[in-house]
């Protein structure tokens, strides 16, 4: 950035522009059960394919060149530009634009929120000036999003974007506007709009681990490809299309999606996708004609066809005990903190790297995770049962088989950690069930959000047992944690739970009666109300940092010896493993996950008819 008066010097000050979109939660759920897999898909691919090309629009409404933008991941974006009066007109010309492009496209459901900030030169490189200025920049945006349609008339604020009627979309309820022609224009398989029919394609288009992305020049600003494409091309001024073999000849930047040796891939660039999508195998279409009429899962009026994407019925199918499906939400914590306070001295450059860090990791390494640790073997064949539904910046959103999840984020924990090599930067994770037939997958989604956000993140009370102490202690604890079955477990301690549960499941598959998990059950019930009773007795003051509480004392020690021992004499073969767990649960590390392991069991062990 050099001078207004173009001579070869810095400039005094630059704008800081910030940018992303509001309004996901409502767009991205928008989706009834019948085609969700793919429609949840291409809408979140849509939603990163919007930030790329809002970059891209703000850029060549500015005249800049791709040098400028700090970071551009997960749905944000950062970028330096030219200070004065012009590039501020400039700024909220396109915004207004953009928003008006998005209020016809999405119903007003998806809004382009902008903030900026005058700093100078020196703020790129001090940790205390640039923290103000980024606090600053989110204050602005936070303060657009207060007024989503500020820059909207009152008649198109209040105005019905659609007239209702009988024909209305099968998988957003949106209503057939106006001008539209239905006949003609939505797709009549179940009365699919134009737009939803369009991230149904989309995800169709991702789904290859093969896949090259070109991005072409837009004639004129769209009207001649599919709803999104236009709307993209409205916003950016580019097409973006996707190939799962090699481009000939095209056109435009050709990107190598997933394949880091971009040159060997006959591309331009190199970008990072998590697009590991299930795909229905030979096996998922003999299930689907082998089901009862009326309980067949709808895949446009007939059979599912081998190789497109697994719906999820088909992945449910592939649970462990319940049919369930189950949502996977974690991100990273602190991460504020860490792009605000913790980087490095060289401030701009820090944000930048680490947002790049991020991004590798979130869109690129998760593929090979989920690959590994997602695959069902049964039936003869391998298949995936989990669904990248959106990954990026610093943070993921998986559905799939539920008993998959756990195992999934305990993979993805190891990985980061290993990744990053450092014990202060650290992600949580939440996890919900979908227990109930067709469940919709906003409620699944927002329970994940209270899981991760209300309870992994919330600070909780740590149990532990001292070496050669008999007094169970506690130590608060926050963060670093996963919440499954609505309780809270840190990463430290979740070992100990899955081990837990999963020699319950192996001794239910041995043959020990089921009577074993309720035993479990009834031992945690009183050891913590045990537990709680104790500390009402005994208060502990706020700032104190621990907590006593007998270790080998109360009803529940009664309980297991008398249980265990019983159930030894009437299952003899079945003794060393009886008494290898008693001594496991009698651990106060483990104790207080035994209720979790032991719901957790009994879900992995529950038949299809109960």
């Amino acid at each position: 950035l050099f001078a207004s008066d173009g001579a070869a010097k810095p400039a005094e000050s630059f704008l800081l522009v910030g940018g992303d979109t509001s309004g996901i939660q409502d767009f991205l759920y928008n989706v009834s059960y019948q085609g969700a897999a793919k429609g949840l898909r291409g809408r979140s691919f849509f939603l990163q394919l919007l930030s790329d090309a809002v970059v891209r629009g703000l850029l060549a409404e500015l005249d800049l060149p791709e040098l400028n933008v700090v970071y551009a991941a997960g749905g944000n974006f950062l970028l330096l530009a030219p200070a004065g009066e012009e590039t501020e007109k400039r700024l909220a010309q396109y915004r207004r634009r953009v928003n008006d492009v998005l209020r016809r496209g999405t119903q007003g459901r998806l809004r382009l929120t902008l903030g900026w900030e005058t700093i100078a030169p020196a703020a790129a490189a001090s940790p205390g000036l640039w923290r103000e200025a980024l606090r600053t920049v989110k204050r602005k945006q936070g303060e657009a999003k207060l007024r989503p349609f500020a820059d909207q008339s009152w008649e198109h604020a209040f105005t019905p974007i659609d007239e209702g009627g009988e024909i209305y979309c099968a998988v957003c309820h949106r209503g057939a506007e106006k001008s539209e022609n239905p006949q003609a224009e939505w797709r009549q398989e179940g009365d699919v709009c134009p737009l939803c029919h369009s991230f149904g394609e989309l995800a169709n288009d991702i789904r290859h681990e093969n896949l090259w992305m070109t991005v072409t020049q837009a004639n004129g600003n769209g009207g001649a490809g599919r709803a999104l494409d236009d709307i993209l091309a409205q916003v950016s001024g580019f097409r973006y299309r996707f190939y799962h073999e090699q481009p000939v000849n095209e056109p435009g930047f050709v990107y190598a999606v997933n394949q880091p040796d971009f040159l060997e891939a006959g591309a331009h660039g190199y970008r990072a996708l998590a697009n590991v999508t299930p795909l229905v195998t030979a096996k998922d279409v003999d299930w689907w004609h082998k089901q009862p009429e009326g309980k067949r899962p709808e895949y446009g009026g007939g059979p599912p066809h081998e190789g497109t994407i697994r719906d999820f019925d088909l992945m449910a199918r592939d649970a462990e005990g319940a049919n369930w499906l189950g949502v996977l939400r974690m991100d990273v914590d602190n991460l504020g903190a860490i792009f605000t306070q913790w980087l490095p001295e060289r401030a701009m450059l820090g944000a930048a790297a680490m947002s790049r860090e991020m991004e590798t990791f979130f869109s690129g390494q998760l593929n090979e995770i989920v690959r590994r640790e997602a695959v069902i073997k049964k039936e003869d064949e391998e298949r995936l049962a989990a669904y990248i539904i959106y990954a990026g910046g610093d943070d993921l959103f998986i559905v799939g088989a539920w008993h998959l999840l756990p195992r999934l984020a305990e993979a993805v924990h190891n990985a980061f950690h290993d990744y990053t090599g450092n014990d202060c930067v650290t992600i949580s994770a939440g996890i919900s069930l979908m227990t109930r037939p067709k469940t919709p997958l906003y409620l699944a989604a927002r329970q994940a959000a209270e899981a991760l956000d209300d309870k992994a993140k919330e600070e909780r009370r740590v149990l532990y047992l001292p070496e050669g102490a008999r007094q169970v202690q506690r130590k608060r604890a926050a963060k670093n944690a996963i919440c499954f079955l609505d309780t809270a477990v840190g990463w430290p301690e979740w070992e100990q739970a899955r081990e837990l549960a999963d020699l319950l499941v192996d001794l239910q598959n041995k043959g020990i009666p089921r009577a074993l998990i309720q035993t479990v059950r009834q031992i945690y019930a009183l050891f913590e109300g045990g537990r709680k009773d104790y500390e009402k007795e005994h208060p502990v003051q706020e700032a104190d940092e621990v907590a006593v509480y007998p270790a080998y004392y109360g009803r529940w020690q009664w309980l297991a010896q008398y249980q265990f021992a019983r159930m030894k004499h009437r299952h003899k073969e079945f003794a060393n493993d009886l008494g290898w767990l008693r001594r496991k649960i009698e651990k106060p590390e483990v104790t207080a996950y035994t209720g979790l392991a032991a719901r957790w069991a009994e879900f992995r062990t529950r038949k299809e008819s109960e």
